[in-house]
């Protein structure tokens, strides 16, 4: 879901790709016979040796120490052997390079750091309070230590083999976690107390360990079988579930202004607490009954592949869309949504 990361941080320099990154300014630049000259500076990749040179260049920069924000994507970087170089260096972009290996062990003032859409295996991180923004979509990791980097904000591994991750004492900083189609099976959220937002699509989780996340506001679990002790989120405004059992209990989370519940367990569903929701989809086979009386808020409604004798929306004045094109609904039930539609001037989407 991830998708991604931090539109208010635009990332210039050389490469080609979109990015982010924070100005080339700030650093601590001390006397210039400390300093160590840019064109002095060797890198084992021809590439990467022609970006920094790029950034010097356009950035009229002599030493290493006054590069900042390095923009390398999409140059058919293979190694970022002699990174350490850059000293001052707190934005990093490596997107859509052929990486193997990301060593950052010394470059201890990065914040930001994206290196998606590469091959690599092996990540080792700084030790440092500085990181807090790592996106490493799709790549070949199979684990990863965060131990060494407490201060994360925002860890994007979606699209790997990944099946572990080594966490350190305290993740409280952390408001934004992204694992979608990875191998991950447990996880431990009392690490991560501030969490706002979790992804974690289509894995095969069957180890969520929870506790009260009063700041939890997206819970992602699509087609990922598992059921969650959803009173810990009271304050969520947006789930998407894929419960194992045949009832889910949204009794404590009258927050909600979406919810998509998926599955074929799921038999009954009570949302009439929900009284916020704007968004519902249930895409089950086996739900026989919605009671939407309590759902003014609703504007988007779609029903899956299940089938319905009646489905009654009088009071669901604020609808905008219905989309009920994949369940299986009586003549008379169609008839009354085709005049619900004509009346309330909402869209309506049924099978062809």
């Amino acid at each position: 879901m991830t998708s991604l990361l931090l539109a208010s941080l635009t990332l210039t320099g050389c490469g080609g790709g979109s990015s982010s990154s924070s100005s080339n300014t700030g650093g601590n630049n001390g006397n210039e016979t400390d300093k160590t000259l840019i064109n002095s500076l060797e890198f084992a990749d021809q590439n990467l040796h022609k970006c920094v040179m790029a950034e010097a260049e356009n950035r009229d920069l002599t030493y290493a120490e006054e590069i900042y924000t390095l923009n390398c994507s999409e140059l058919g970087i293979n190694t970022i052997d002699g990174i350490e170089q850059l000293t001052e260096l707190s934005s990093l972009d490596l997107i859509n390079n052929n990486l193997q290996q990301l060593d950052l062990s010394k470059n201890s003032e990065l914040w930001y750091v994206d290196a998606q859409q590469n091959e690599i295996y092996s990540v080792t991180l700084p030790h440092s309070n500085q990181l807090q923004f790592l996106t490493l979509t799709e790549n070949a990791l199979q684990t990863i230590d965060i131990s060494s980097s407490p201060n994360l904000e925002r860890l994007t591994l979606a699209n790997n083999k990944l099946s572990s991750i080594t966490w350190g004492d305290d993740h409280s900083a952390m408001t934004h976690l992204d694992i979608d189609m990875t191998l991950i099976r447990t996880l431990d959220l009392s690490l991560t107390p501030n969490l706002f937002d979790l992804s974690a699509d289509s894995i095969p989780l069957n180890d969520l360990q929870t506790v009260p996340l009063n700041k939890l506001d997206t819970l992602d679990l699509f087609n990922t079988d598992i059921d969650v002790e959803l009173s810990h989120f009271p304050n969520a405004r947006a789930f998407t579930l894929t419960p194992l059992t045949d009832t889910i209990d949204l009794s404590g989370n009258s927050e909600l202004k979406s919810l998509g519940v998926y599955g074929e367990a799921l038999t009954s569903i009570d949302i009439a607490n929900l009284t916020k929701l704007e968004r519902l989809v249930i895409w089950t086979e086996n739900v026989t009954d919605i009671d939407l009386s309590s759902n003014v808020e609703l504007t988007n409604l779609t029903i899956g592949p299940l089938s319905l004798n009646d489905l009654h929306i009088d009071n669901l004045n604020k609808l905008e869309e219905v989309d009920v094109s994949s369940a299986t609904l009586s003549q008379s039930t169609i008839d009354y949504l085709q005049a619900q539609s004509v009346s309330k001037g909402f869209s309506l989407t049924l099978l062809p």
